[in-house]
Parts: C-alpha cells; structure tokens; sequence
C-alpha cells in the first residue's frame, strides 16, 4: 500500500540532493525508481549505488551499521544456530548488499536508539519502529521522535493484536470485551502504549507500565494481568510457548514500520531508500517476508 499520511498536520517535505547521489535518483516518496533507473538492467542500478555509496560517510567505512534492541523476535533474535536473524536482520542485510558494503548490528537500548542514530554513531535504527501512521496518538509519537531522526519508507503495516491471559479473562474475545475489571499491560514509552491509550481506555481498564518486554509478556502469561495489546507479529512470537496467554483479536493499527535515519546526512538517506526500494522490485523482499510472515498476505508499498 502507500505510505500513510499523518493526518494532525500537513508537513511540507524539502528534497535535499547530494551531489555524491546523482547517480541514482533521490527515493522516499511515494514515486517508484526514476525513469532513467528504468531503463537500466539490475546490474546496472546496483553498480550505480554502490558507486554512490562508496562516496559515502558511513559511521563505520565498509559496513552498514545498525542499531536495535535486540532482541525482538520476529525482527531481529537469534536463531537455532544462534546466529542473529529476523526480518529486518534479511531486510537489512539485502540493502547492504546492493550497496556493496556489510552489515554490522549493534545491540542498543530503546531509550537511546534515537538518540544514537541522531549522533551518527550508527547508520540506521531499527527493531518493529513506527515511522507513519495514520492514527493521532501513534503520530504525535513520531512527529516527536522526527525532531532527531528521519524515517526510510515504510516495508511493513502492522497489527495490533489483543493478547488475554486465557485463566483471569476467559470470557474476552475482543477489546469490546474489555471492563473496569480487567488491567493491561503497557510497554512504557512504546508506540503500542499509545495505542492501547487511545483505544482501550475507554472500556474502563486499568493501565500497568512495564520497561522490559519480556516481562511485559511474562506477566500476561503468569496472569499479573489480564491483557496486553501489542503488534501482532512480535506478540505471536513473545507467546508461542505460552499455554496460557493467547491472541484474541487483530486489528490494523494504522502504522507502518520504518528504519530510522540521521536528518543530517540526506545522502545516506537517498542512498538507503534506493536500495531498499530495489530490495521491493527484483523480489528479495517478497521472498524475506513470506520467510518471516508465512499466514500474512506480501505487502507492497508504492
């Protein structure tokens, strides 16, 4: 789908063009590759890039460094080999490849992410992170964070899925369910916070902050409290293992996820969203996100 615009306000967006980018055109809006890249073969565009690339200033030269809290399965965790893996760990692994240069992750509290990415000590943020929305209290939170940082174009719409505690709210099917009885779950500072705000406490329910995610769902499954609602991919990934805590309820959330990106350096920005639109048009992206996200339909993005 398009990317969402954020309905509080009209933001009027400058382009700024790097002349270390005029091999490839300027990618992040809503218009796919120019028409000059089209009539390039795949080769080409890719070689273009990463002759482009190799002009950048890159926090660490030859990689392509990312930031998140790890982990955060299904988007960044370690594997059965205990090798770290995940969508976005493929999704960015794919984008450092057509630039020519290797990834490199560095795990970094959620607390400073941004202010990480801000200061240039890494390239681009990730781990599940809102960067549109079509919703007011998921976008006051990214017109805050957009203060420091800026946002790739989106790769992924997200779900909110209610998760119960199946022993303390038996009877809860979906969050018109909910009552003044029941406590949920909120991951302090988190975008899924502010949604749960927004949309459940107008069934009465008591809030109960928590700082750590696995706690966060430990506590649903342990029955501290009756519900959590969360993104849907991570939510069924935290529970999995649990007898106790199940999804009752997906709906869309009106935000879509995004990398994080310094507002200092446009040519990164430019480069990083050339290459990840690639990743969408000669197929690594379909065949990442059907590894990942077997029972949800491919999602594109113009």
């Amino acid at each position: 789908m398009s990317r969402i615009q954020p309905r509080l306000r009209h933001v009027t967006t400058v382009a700024v063009i790097s002349t270390t980018l005029l091999s490839v055109s300027a990618c992040g809006g809503n218009s796919g590759s120019s028409s000059d890249n089209g009539n390039k073969s795949d080769g080409q565009q890719e070689t273009a890039v990463q002759s482009t690339v190799s002009k950048l200033k890159l926090a660490h030269p030859g990689n392509l460094t990312v930031a998140a809290h790890i982990p955060y399965e299904p988007f960044e965790y370690s594997g059965a080999d205990h090798k770290l893996t995940g969508f976005e760990v493929d999704l960015a692994a794919a984008v450092a490849k057509i630039l020519g240069v290797t990834p490199k992750w560095v795990n970094t509290s959620s607390d400073v992410l941004f202010t990480t990415v801000s200061t240039n000590k890494v390239d681009i943020g990730a781990g599940g992170i809102f960067g549109y929305a079509n919703t007011a209290a998921i976008q006051k939170k990214i017109d805050t964070r957009k203060k420091l940082v800026n946002f790739s174009k989106p790769y992924f719409d997200t779900q909110e899925a209610l998760v119960i505690n199946t022993s303390k709210a038996p009877t809860v099917k979906s969050m018109k369910d909910l009552t003044s009885k029941d406590t949920c779950a909120l991951g302090v500072g988190s975008a899924s916070a502010d949604w749960s705000q927004a949309h459940l406490s107008k069934y009465g329910v008591t809030f109960k902050n928590y700082r750590d995610r696995p706690t966060m769902f430990q506590a649903v499954s342990t029955g501290q409290v009756d519900c959590l609602a969360w993104g849907y991919a991570p939510a069924k990934a935290a529970i999995k293992n649990s007898n106790t805590a199940r999804i009752v309820q997906t709906v869309p959330s009106g935000a879509q996820l995004a990398f994080v990106l310094p507002k200092n350096r446009p040519a990164v920005e430019s480069a990083i969203n050339q290459a990840l639109e690639k990743t969408m048009q000669n197929g690594t992206y379909k065949k990442i996100f059907k590894k990942y996200f077997p029972d949800i339909k491919v999602q594109t993005f113009n």
